[in-house]
C-alpha cells in the first residue's frame, strides 16, 4: 500500500489526494451540465464546495456514531469517515443549501447524484492506497486471497455514474437521480460488504449491508411514489 509520497519535499496522503480528485470530478461535472441546471461556472464551484462540506460532515458525523466508545478514549481525528453519512447528509441538506443557487429542492439532488457517486469512486481508490476497508482473507489449497473490495466498489460506484449521466440526458428523470443513485448504491455496496473485512451480526449483516438495504428501500420507495403518482395524473384516452 501506498499510504504516502514525497512531494517537492511535502508528504502528500494518497488519501486525500483522492479526496481532491473526487473534489475536482465534482467540480467538473457541475461544470460541463451547468446549461441544464442554469449555473453559471462561480455557482458550479459554490456548489462544488457546499457537496464537499456536507459531505465530510455526514461522513465524519456517520463514523463517531459508530466508533463513539473509540473517539471517547483517542479522541477526534481527521480520518475515519464513513461514506453513508455523506450520502444521506447531502440527500437532507443539499435542497436546502440549493436554495442558495437558485435550485429547486428535487433539481439540487439531481445535480448532486453523480458528484456523489464520482467522489466515492475516487475515496475508494484512496482507501485501497490506505490499506483501509479491505476484503476477507480467503484461504484455499494454494494460499490465502484477499478480496480487492475497494478497488471493486470503485469500479460500480464509476458504472453507477455512468448510468446516472445516461439517464440525466432523457425526459422524465426529473427529481429521479439521487433516489435512483439509492438504489444502485444500495445494491453495490450490500453485496460488497459480504467481501469486506466487517463485523458481521444479525443474519451475517454488517452495518454497510444495513445501510445498504436503508438506502434500497428510500430511493425505490421514491420512484414507486413517483411512478404511481404520475399515472394518477394521466388524463385518460
Amino acid at each position: 500500500m501506498i499510504q504516502s509520497f514525497q512531494l517537492f519535499g511535502l508528504t502528500v496522503s494518497t488519501y486525500w489526494l483522492m479526496f481532491v480528485f473526487g473534489l475536482i470530478g465534482i467540480a467538473v461535472l457541475t461544470i460541463v451540465r451547468r446549461k441544464r441546471y442554469r449555473l453559471s461556472v462561480p455557482k458550479c464551484l459554490i456548489f462544488t464546495v457546499m457537496m464537499a462540506i456536507l459531505g465530510l460532515l455526514g461522513a465524519k458525523i456517520l463514523y463517531v456514531l459508530e466508533n463513539i466508545e473509540t473517539v471517547k478514549l483517542v479522541g477526534l481525528k481527521i480520518g475515519g469517515l464513513s461514506f453513508y453519512g455523506s450520502v444521506w447528509l447531502i440527500m437532507l441538506l443539499m435542497p436546502a443549501a440549493g436554495l442558495l443557487l437558485k435550485l429547486r429542492p428535487l433539481e439540487s439532488l439531481d445535480a448532486a447524484a453523480p458528484g456523489v457517486a464520482i467522489m466515492i469512486g475516487f475515496m475508494r481508490v484512496g482507501c485501497f492506497f490506505n490499506g483501509c476497508c479491505g476484503g476477507r482473507t480467503v484461504r484455499t489449497v494454494t494460499g490465502s486471497y484477499t478480496y480487492p473490495t475497494q478497488m471493486i466498489e470503485s469500479i460500480g460506484d464509476f458504472i453507477i455514474l455512468f448510468l446516472l449521466l445516461v439517464w440525466e440526458k432523457r425526459d422524465g428523470h426529473e427529481g429521479k437521480l439521487y433516489p435512483g443513485f439509492l438504489v444502485l448504491y444500495g445494491i453495490l455496496r450490500f453485496i460488497v460488504e459480504f467481501m469486506r473485512d466487517t463485523p458481521k451480526g444479525l443474519w451475517g449483516f454488517s452495518n454497510g449491508n444495513w445501510y445498504s438495504l436503508l438506502s434500497f428501500v428510500i430511493g425505490i420507495a421514491y420512484l414507486i411514489y413517483r411512478w404511481v403518482s404520475g399515472r394518477s395524473h394521466k388524463k385518460p384516452i
